[in-house]
């Protein structure tokens, strides 16, 4: 399997790293990334899944750039084809299929569609050219998965007259083996926090991931102003050209995942304070699923797609509700939701192990054994 990414390997994990992995256990993986040349200090990811990097062409610096871009990528895909001699092909962002050469372009592919990829982009051109891009891509596509009902959605109503194979919901997970070093290192049963004075800590609410233009800053500026003891953490590679300059908002940049456990204890609670936008309602997010893991109080901005997390997640829809919540948090008031009882059996049925085996059934297997 030729496993094509369009995220470094080397970024903060998440869907197409810990897919790769699970697969890489029943088939012959190799990964080929986007290297990010703009970051010097990124994560590891310490694996042994075969991995090669895209050819590190700049892409961002108008047509002739974008074409050098591609034809170089089609000439080392097709030298990587050539010795590896893959059969399939994964894609998992829509525009790495202009890298394929006709040789790969033959072959069964598997279109992963993790996000809504015109979202990306606010010019008219590149969004008419990522549509038209991806509208080959699921023509060819043996097999479509889609992480969220949205996305299904948007793809089926957009390309309906060229699906050939209706799209497959294949949802986000979470690490079997981040589950099992939890349940070594923490305990559900132990006291939330520490009751506080007014000279004690304040209470630490993180976020865990990439800090972009997605995640709502003003909201956390809004509960800063109005709460005095609490602080955000914001743990990740930071994407924004300049740094909210807060007090008690806090940025640590990015850490390893193997190494995530070791920031955990120190936080009294985790948050996902996403923008709403067409982007964002899309996504199905890794990190509830790993918040939830850590066994403390988790908030987030509500969304359809996330109304299964209901028992386990405090919701917020405005900025006064989101105060109300982290005030209720940080006085013991609020009803506890994120019990081993619960949250447990639940994220024990949404692991990667899980997710790798209903691709299997939903008909991966089938199309590397070929046609019989």
């Amino acid at each position: 399997m030729l496993y094509l990414m369009h995220v470094d390997w080397r970024w903060i994990k998440q869907r197409p790293h810990f897919l790769a992995e699970e697969l890489s256990k029943d088939y012959d993986v190799l990964v080929l990334y986007r290297p990010n040349l703009r970051r010097l200090t990124l994560p590891r990811n310490a694996s042994s899944v075969h991995r090669l990097a895209f050819l590190p062409i700049p892409r961002s610096h108008g047509r002739v750039a974008r074409a050098l871009d591609q034809l170089c990528q089609r000439m080392w895909l097709t030298l990587i084809g050539w010795l590896f001699k893959p059969d399939i092909v994964w894609l998992t962002f829509p525009t790495l299929h202009r890298y394929l050469p006709f040789s790969l372009r033959s072959k069964p592919i598997v279109y992963d569609c993790m996000d809504d990829a015109v979202g990306f982009t606010a010019d008219r051109r590149e969004a008419e050219r990522i549509v038209a891009t991806e509208r080959r891509v699921v023509q060819a596509a043996g097999l479509i998965l889609c992480t969220s009902q949205y996305l299904l959605n948007r793809i089926t109503e957009r390309y309906r007259s060229s699906i050939v194979r209706p799209p497959v919901l294949i949802r986000n997970a979470i690490s079997r083996e981040l589950l099992e070093d939890v349940a070594r290192r923490f305990d559900y049963h132990r006291p939330r926090h520490k009751s506080r004075t007014a000279t004690s800590s304040p209470y630490k609410v993180a976020y865990v991931g990439t800090v972009g233009n997605w995640v709502d800053l003003d909201s956390l500026t809004h509960c800063v102003e109005l709460l005095g003891d609490v602080q955000f953490e914001l743990v990740g590679p930071v994407l924004l050209r300049h740094r909210l300059a807060v007090e008690r908002i806090v940025y640590h940049g990015a850490v390893e995942h193997s190494g995530l456990l070791t920031h955990v204890e120190r936080f009294d609670a985790f948050i996902m304070p996403f923008v709403l936008n067409d982007l964002t309602r899309g996504v199905d997010p890794v990190k509830l699923y790993e918040y939830l893991a850590f066994g403390k109080e988790v908030v987030s901005v509500f969304y359809d797609e996330l109304k299964r997390f209901a028992p386990f997640v405090h919701f917020y829809t405005s900025w006064n509700e989101l105060v109300a919540i982290l005030r209720s948090l940080i006085d013991e008031t609020a009803i506890r939701k994120n019990t081993r009882e619960k949250t447990l059996p639940f994220l024990q049925e949404n692991t990667w192990v899980s997710r790798a085996s209903d691709i299997k059934q939903w008909g991966l297997e089938a199309m590397i054994a070929g046609p019989r």
